[in-house]
């Protein structure tokens, strides 16, 4: 009977679920009974009772009684072996046909890189689904060959008969699950990474499974809580900002009172009938009749105010002394022009021109006032314009001009205008231009009304004397009926203009301030409709809003509770893997002579797991050598491994990489120890590791099956055997013939290169041939041990005949080969072709001697 766990783990969940909720008792009872995730069906109907129980469903939860502890679950599966594998086909260019029988205790598969042995590892990583398992592809180099994944493997568990499993190239297929596969890829996981184990006791495997199970309920709650409240307010677009309705729909929510919204909503008889007769008198009130009254009235009272004052600036208008200032003007330009013509004569200028020279002359002259300090021109003066110096004729001038500038006639002509501007600037400043239109805009022409038509004359007046005064000429007193009668008339309608104006613009404030009130009182009637509508959809997404915010709430107590689980897994783990692990770790390093390393435990989300360190780094590959990075790894491996207490297979791809003599011996040691509890594989290509482990089952040779893995007819041929060899008489021999031939056809330097090889092949064929045919195996290059039961087999009297042959050859070949040093004189002396075939015939003829000897 295999050796049963303490139930403590197993127990410590029992307890915990019973003080939980009992929807998690659930979930327990269903992982503690399969030992299994919990299915769809069931995570979909704990869910449910999980949402009754929590009052977000209606409806009686099931009852879930207390969990009752039962110590006699076992917590291991039967033993597991793998007995054949045959009928390989689409795995990389492995050759069909090929079938390995394997040991139940241990099976070494030897092959040189490229031999094709890492095709057979990789489908047991793919079976057994491990961390490092490569993707397995067909053979690329002939597209014929099929790219179906398939294989045969022959299996037993427990005390059953064999099993058979037709592979197809599926992943993580039980019981191949249990395997433990250690390649070099696995290795930085084993050294440095945070490594889950690959066999957690079945007691703790329980908890991740509880753990996942849990987080699925969570996850279903949350993508519940995500669809009720992923849209957004649907309701806000149907109703009228500022009314009652519009401000508790704007904030609708988890918090919204539906009494409040049922209290709003308007569901009385016929509401459309209410609503209608609303907007008629919403209509009425928009009528625009007021505001063209007032328009009208403001236009009246702005005409007659204008004409009123246009009366009042022509009955102040100074005609007789703006006339008189005309005139004024006009005698005192007249004597300008003539003292400009006479001073024109006198300095002998032409009257071309003499406007523009005037404004010149009275321009300079106020400039002169402005810069000058004393009185200009005097003499030595230059001239205040060019700065050119002002001789006599020249300062003469300039007096001249000053004297035209400052004459009293100038100073006349300004004051005169002065004088006419000011008495016409209230003229200047009348709009007379718009009366007419404005004027005939309140006129009636099929009944002429006679205090326009008086205006219109007035106007016609004021504009003939506005372009006068603008031309500075003289105004025409003009006739117009217009006396203190016409006046008073203007003044009355316009004070009746704007009395009415004042009345309509108050009318139409209330009339505004009404519309407005007939219009809110719509908007609020049509939210009311519009809410007792949409009363039951309201009620139904308040209630949604509600039940997620509760939910909510409730979902954010899961992490908690899953925490609780991990902390209680890490317990679990320290007693029944952690402390377990630690002994076999500590017990796998010393026998490996591993360098020490921290060990720790970071266990989460139930989950257990494992981490080396060391003090001065962060990761053990940063100070450790690829040696002992191996030696730690592979304890790290076997540690695990060890941790499941039934044997399961253990396969080991090329475990000692980078290893020296002492440790592969070290390691063989270990693999052979391990072979006597559990079925273990090895693939190498490392000869002295294969030899070492064939070395330990010397005695017992029917606990060690060997297969050499080749590519001399096909890659991944197997060939059983009882030793690995590196290199055999009848492959250096085609190795050499293969030399010759190549040699036949080239020449020069090629040629002798190709004799040179072929020499180098003949010395190996030497050594092999004396180890494994004139010795008979009895010292060997890659076993530890002298074979004394094989001495009689030695042929003693026909060796020196062998030798006499052989000797000779291999020296000459040692000399031909690179590698060796030879005398200068035969330094440049090379052998031939012919030389090379006579010598390779030479050889086979005395092996041939020798075997055909009798002893």
């Amino acid at each position: 009977m295999p050796e049963e766990l303490p139930p403590s783990a197993r127990k410590l969940l029992v307890d915990w679920a019973n003080e939980q909720d009992a929807w998690i008792r659930s979930l327990a009872a269903e992982v503690l009974a399969t030992r299994q995730a919990p299915s769809g069906d069931v995570l979909a109907a704990t869910y449910e009772t999980y949402l009754i129980e929590k009052g977000l469903r209606p409806g009686d939860a099931p009852s879930s009684p207390q969990i009752t502890f039962d110590e006699s679950l076992s917590s291991e599966a039967a033993d597991f072996f793998i007995e054949r594998l045959s009928d390989i086909r689409g795995v990389n260019a492995l050759a069909p046909d090929q079938a390995i029988d394997f040991n139940s205790s241990l099976t070494i598969l030897f092959g040189e890189n490229g031999a094709g042995k890492t095709g057979y590892s990789r489908v047991f990583k793919r079976l057994a689904a491990v961390r490092t398992a490569e993707p397995i592809l067909p053979n690329v180099h002939d597209t014929t060959a099929t790219r179906e994944l398939k294989a045969t493997i022959t299996y037993r568990t427990g005390i059953e008969g064999p099993k058979t499993l037709g592979w197809e190239g599926e992943s993580g297929v039980a019981p191949f699950t249990r395997l433990s596969v250690f390649d070099t890829p696995s290795l930085r996981l084993h050294v440095d990474e945070n490594l889950p184990y690959t066999y957690t006791p079945r007691d703790l495997a329980l908890f991740p499974l509880l753990d996942e199970a849990i987080g699925d309920i969570r996850q279903r709650l949350d993508s519940e809580i995500a669809a009720k409240t992923s849209h957004g307010n649907p309701f806000l677009q149907f109703f009228t900002r500022g009314t009652s309705a519009y401000q508790v729909i704007e904030t609708i929510g988890a918090a919204t009172d539906l009494d409040e919204i049922r209290r709003l909503a308007d569901t009385e008889d016929a509401p459309q009938e209410r609503v209608a007769a609303l907007e008629h008198s919403v209509e009425a009130l928009k009528s625009t009749a007021i505001s063209a009254q007032l328009t009208t009235a403001k236009s009246q009272g702005d005409l007659y105010e204008g004409l009123f004052r246009v009366a009042k600036v022509w009955e102040g208008l100074n005609i007789k002394a703006y006339n008189e200032a005309v005139a004024t003007a006009k005698e005192a330009e007249d004597e300008v022009k003539n003292l400009r013509a006479e001073l024109y004569s006198n300095v002998g200028l032409s009257g071309e021109g003499e406007e523009e020279w005037q404004e010149f002359i009275l321009s300079a002259e106020a400039y002169v006032r402005h810069k000058s300090d004393h009185d200009y021109p005097a003499s030595g003066d230059t001239c205040i314009y060019c700065h050119q110096s002002l001789g006599p004729e020249a300062l003469t001038l300039v007096e001249q001009y000053r004297d035209f500038a400052r004459d009293k006639a100038q100073e006349l002509v300004a004051a005169s205008r002065r004088t006419m501007g000011t008495l016409t600037s209230d003229l200047r400043g009348l709009p007379v231009e718009t009366y007419p239109q404005r004027i005939a805009t309140h006129d009636d022409s099929s009944s002429p009304d006679e205090v326009l038509a008086t205006a219109r004359g007035l106007i016609g007046v004021v504009a003939a004397a506005q372009t006068a005064a603008a031309e500075g000429g003289a105004i025409e007193p003009g006739i117009v009926a217009v006396d203190d009668n016409w006046t008073v008339e203007i003044s009355t309608r316009k004070d009746a203009a704007r009395t009415l104006a004042k009345e309509l613009t108050g009318r139409a404030e209330e009339r505004r301030l009404a519309l407005e009130a007939a219009q809110k009182e719509l908007n609020e009637l049509r939210d009311a409709v519009e809410l007792g509508s949409r009363l039951d959809s309201i009620e139904a997404y308040v209630s949604e809003r509600k039940w997620s915010q509760k939910a909510g709430q409730l979902s954010k107590r899961i992490p908690p509770i899953r925490t609780s689980l991990t902390n209680l897994a890490k317990i679990a783990s320290q007693e029944l893997v952690n402390a377990d692990f630690a002994s076999r770790f500590e017990e796998e390093c010393e026998s490996l002579r591993a360098p020490s390393v921290g060990l720790e435990f970071p266990g989460q989300k139930g989950q257990a797991a494992r981490r080396k360190t060391v003090p001065v780094a962060k990761n053990p590959s940063e100070v450790l050598s690829e040696g002992e990075q191996k030696v730690i790894g592979l304890a790290d491996f076997l540690a695990e491994a060890g941790l499941r207490l039934t044997p399961s297979p253990i396969v080991l791809d090329d475990p000692v990489n980078s290893l020296d003599y002492r440790r592969i011996r070290e390691v063989a040691d270990r693999v052979a120890s391990l072979s006597a509890d559990r079925q273990v594989i090895v693939f190498t290509h490392n000869i002295w590791f294969a030899a070492e482990l064939l070395a330990r089952f010397e005695s017992d040779t029917s606990r060690c099956t060997y297969y050499s893995i080749t590519d001399d007819q096909a890659k991944g041929t197997v060939v059983p055997g009882s030793h690995p060899r590196w290199d055999t008489v009848s492959k250096t021999a085609k190795r050499i013939n293969v030399l010759i031939d190549s040699a036949k056809s080239a020449e020069g330097a090629v040629q002798e290169a190709l004799i040179e090889n072929a020499y180098s092949s003949i010395r190996s064929w030497c050594e092999t041939v004396v180890e494994m045919e004139f010795l008979a195996g009895v010292t060997q290059r890659y076993q530890p041990n002298v074979m004394m039961t094989a001495i009689d087999k030695i042929k003693g009297e026909h060796l020196a005949e062998a030798f006499n042959v052989i000797g000779p050859l291999f020296k000459k070949a040692c000399r031909v080969t690179e590698a060796h040093s030879q005398p200068l004189e035969t330094l440049s002396v090379r052998p031939t072709l012919t030389e090379l075939e006579a010598d390779w015939e030479a050889l086979r003829a005395a092996r041939k001697a020798y075997a055909d000897a009798s002893s």
